[in-house]
């Protein structure tokens, strides 16, 4: 809650410590500053201006014309049980805004809640495969088939959406039928024949284990 209130009201906040600090400007309050401080406690709300440790060139919010009288006028509040993200409250004589009151600005950090909404992750097909001519071939293959039977029952009544669906859904049966997704791999930089080695070796391993296990068990 902002504005121009009017309001003075000092420092002392002697059992009226739920609605402002003792870093007000002033010793005393005026008559619109206890109605605000009343309207305040009522609604728990505290002022944010008084809250905080400045000098006083950094509190006030109102000069006379002589430049004489440096009061505090203006507020911001935030509701007490909600005050925890409110860091500063602080005037600026030096922003020209066209007018005796300087601008008044509080400075508040808020802590985002993790949501737990599922993110839909796009599938990422493995088209490395296709530098291998068997692969590249059986991914020809299967795309002219299916496409060749989706132009034979292709519904003329069909509007563009649901045609560029039907045809994402093939290409997408074929890539996943064909390439499969990509799988993550902590060491990028190893090359594909590197991969095919290793899973070569990992599958003769196997071979041999079971076939020392077939050994120990006829002996």
């Amino acid at each position: 809650m902002t504005g121009d209130f009017h309001a003075k009201v000092g420092r002392n906040n002697q059992g009226i410590e739920n609605a402002m600090g003792v870093e007000g400007l002033g010793e005393f309050f005026n008559e619109n500053g206890a109605h605000i401080i009343g309207f305040f406690s009522v609604n728990n709300l505290v002022i944010g201006g008084t809250l905080f440790q400045h000098k006083n060139i950094h509190k006030y919010t109102w000069t006379s014309q002589c430049g004489y009288y440096k009061i505090q006028i203006d507020h911001i509040a935030i509701n007490k049980g909600r005050r925890r993200p409110l860091r500063n409250v602080k005037s600026h004589r030096g922003v020209d805004i066209g007018s005796d009151h300087p601008l008044l600005i509080a400075t508040l950090k808020f802590k985002m809640k993790a949501t737990n909404r599922k993110i839909y992750k796009i599938p990422r097909f493995d088209t490395t495969k296709l530098l291998e001519e068997e692969y590249r071939e059986t991914f020809v293959f299967e795309c002219r088939n299916r496409f060749a039977v989706f132009g034979t029952l292709r519904d003329a009544e069909q509007t563009i959406n649901e045609e560029w669906c039907n045809i994402k859904n093939i290409r997408q049966l074929v890539d996943r039928v064909v390439l499969g997704q990509t799988v993550t791999r902590r060491n990028p930089w190893i090359l594909n024949d590197t991969w095919h080695t290793i899973k070569r070796r990992q599958r003769q391993k196997l071979i041999v284990e079971s076939y020392e296990e077939v050994m120990i068990i006829t002996r």
